[in-house]
């Protein structure tokens, strides 16, 4: 598995997350800060090969919350 140093409650809410089958998660940041990296990994708690990155506008997030 990965190494991320100072990163150990992050990784534990990744796989709380994963254990309470949530199917898909929120994950932002500035570029480069390895939401990408973090979504791979969530992908792999739950079983899941297949990641996609997507640019959503405001509008689609508030609409995948109602």
């Amino acid at each position: 598995m990965l190494s991320f140093k100072c990163q150990e409650k992050t990784i534990e809410s990744l796989k709380s997350y994963a254990s309470d089958k949530k199917h898909s998660i929120l994950i932002s940041g500035c570029e480069g800060c390895g939401k990408t990296t973090l979504a791979k990994l969530y992908a792999s708690f739950i079983d899941v090969s297949d990641v996609a990155v997507i640019q959503p506008k405001v509008s689609d997030i508030k609409n995948a919350f109602e």
